[in-house]
């Protein structure tokens, strides 16, 4: 038996908790109230609770002790769920005087126990899974919800935990735990995802009575089947596609394809119990939210216990499914979802009449890119996801930045736009405070900021600054720079002005040779790339120079350094 309470991911190692002096209190315990015997007991894995294995002569049973912290009316309200089940999951064993849960005090101090069958078969946890399998896998677990579909616990229902996946939120203040950048980051997106796909629907989903951490070591197996499952520890009343969505994530460590696992699991549990439209719709990103939740937790127990290893190692195939995850297009998963349970494909195209629209709106000179354009209906970072399923690395649109959707980006926009948007004619403290801000990353010379709202609006404003102060309208720009698509910004562009469609140099720009370019493709010698440049700086101050404007990296010219 495992507490679900700190089994945060596969293999993970659990601290024992040291009996001491107490070592003989399982003993007293089976000989004063259930006048057992054994021929031999064994500590197994536990943080809140101690669980031994019991052998006698002819049984096994598993003997679970509680602290006194412990609340009995859940675990009475556990034992009851339990009843209704098949004796494919635990059994509780009344006590000689009927009690289903007894009271031991030792030394002053007081605990729970109670005394559950044995349940044999090897954890799917230790064995190779094929379809097969993970299809009896799903299988047993929509039995069993069928079962506990029926049942109500007021108990239950009430009870609010971080480890309930609708209440995964919880665990949000402890992100920042996570050090690694990338990784918080990924964490981040996933709960806002959640938030966005997730909790718009929270009072339109099935919910039900579920087990809630149906990992890979709270599930047994036998003959290349699932038959039982142990630890209701983390039984709760939530969404019903939650017991999937915990379930799926252990079942899929280490699969290279991860959705067709899923599939597999998907496809038995709807044989049992089917699966609505709108459940299959969010499961990715409820699967994503369990592997946070798991990841946050281990993490924090790192910090705690920085000397156990053990907790990195176990949380490398979690971390490892996360990062694929984020690979997978949503709509593609979606689709395999829907299809596997027997509903309509959500992929779709319409690029056709994207392209008839986009021809019927716009101008030609907003060209497409791709001979055969690309529809996409959804970004996360670096990745980019189309509507027919294909996720594309975004290594092209416009210039880099923090990655699509960042989640501290889209909160500022959200929580600004739900509480102001204004110009800044008036008063308002976060428009001095960022300017605050802003100005400490900047020489102390440059001690004025004007907001605008594009590069082409920051170029336009920086020319009319470099011409009022110089009195002066010349402009040097570099070859194959890029400034925006104002009219004062394209004269300062070669990118536009230079290439075909475009007007030609301007009399007051002048252009000077890229020396990336030029000399690492040997079209220059050094000398004579100095010579052009001198040239264009003769030019342009002739008649009075009010400025030079390049990019640090040329964007159009192939994200090239100067």
């Amino acid at each position: 038996m495992r507490c679900s309470h700190y089994f945060y991911l596969c293999h993970q190692k659990k601290e024992r908790i040291q009996l001491n002096k107490m070592t003989n209190i399982p003993l007293q315990i089976l000989k004063t109230y259930y006048s057992i015997s054994p021929t031999e007991i064994t500590q197994m894995d536990g943080y809140e609770t101690w669980n031994f294995k019991i052998k006698t002569k002819n049984k096994k049973y598993v003997l679970k002790i509680y602290p006194h912290s412990e609340n009995l009316q859940f675990l009475n309200a556990t034992n009851a769920v339990l009843e209704k089940l098949s004796d494919n999951f635990p059994k509780n064993i009344p006590a000689i005087d009927g009690k289903k849960i007894i009271t031991h005090e030792v030394e002053n101090e007081i605990y729970h126990a109670l005394l559950l069958t044995y349940l044999e078969g090897d954890f799917l946890g230790k064995i190779k899974t094929d379809a097969s399998l993970l299809e009896s896998f799903g299988f047993f677990l929509g039995k069993m919800d069928n079962v506990l579909r029926s049942l109500r616990s007021p108990i239950i229902e009430a009870r609010i935990q971080n480890w309930d996946l609708q209440h995964c939120l919880m665990n949000a203040p402890k992100i920042n735990l996570i050090t690694d950048h990338s990784r918080r980051r990924l964490v981040q997106y996933f709960f806002q995802e959640y938030k966005e796909t997730v909790l718009p629907l929270q009072y339109q989903l099935r919910k039900s009575i579920i087990h809630s951490d149906a990992n890979d070591w709270n599930v047994l197996t036998q003959n290349g089947k699932v038959t039982a499952m142990i630890d209701f520890g983390d039984i709760a009343y939530s969404y019903l596609i939650n017991e999937l969505a915990i379930a799926i994530p252990y079942a899929i460590f280490g699969k290279k394809n991860p959705i067709e696992a899923a599939c597999a699991i998907i496809k038995g549990y709807h044989q049992q119990l089917p699966l609505e439209e709108n459940e299959l719709d969010i499961l990715y990103y409820l699967i994503a939210a369990r592997l946070c939740v798991s990841l946050i937790n281990s993490t924090e127990q790192q910090a705690q216990h920085p000397d156990n290893q053990y907790i990195t190692i176990s949380q490398k195939p979690a971390w490892e499914l996360l990062e694929k995850w984020i690979t997978i297009n949503p709509f593609f998963a979606k689709s395999e979802f829907r299809k596997t349970c027997g509903y309509k494909s959500n992929l779709f195209t319409k690029k056709e009449n994207l392209i008839s629209q986009r021809h019927r709106f716009f101008s030609e000179a907003l060209s497409v890119s791709y001979d055969t354009p690309i529809h996409f209906e959804k970004a996360a970072l670096q990745y980019m996801y189309a509507a027919d399923g294909n996720t594309y690395l975004d290594a092209y649109n416009n210039i880099k930045h923090v990655g699509h959707c960042h989640p501290k980006v889209v909160n500022a926009l959200q929580r600004q736009a739900a509480n102001l948007n204004t110009n800044t004619r008036y008063l308002y403290e976060n428009l001095t405070s960022y300017a605050d801000q802003l100005l400490k990353h900047f020489p102390k010379k440059l001690n004025k900021i004007f907001f605008v709202n594009s590069g082409s609006a920051a170029t336009d404003l920086a020319l009319r600054i470099a011409r009022t102060h110089t009195g002066n309208q010349n402009m040097l720009v570099m070859e194959e720079g890029y400034h925006g698509n104002t009219s004062a910004a394209i004269e300062v562009s070669h990118y536009k002005f230079g290439h075909q469609g475009g007007m030609g140099e301007p009399a007051f720009t002048h252009t000077v040779p890229t020396p990336t370019i030029h000399l690492q493709n040997k079209l220059l010698t050094k000398t004579s790339w100095k010579a052009n440049i001198l040239l264009s700086l003769s030019q342009a101050s002739k008649n009075g120079l009010a400025g030079f404007i390049a990019e640090p990296i040329l964007g159009c010219a192939g994200q090239m350094p100067l």
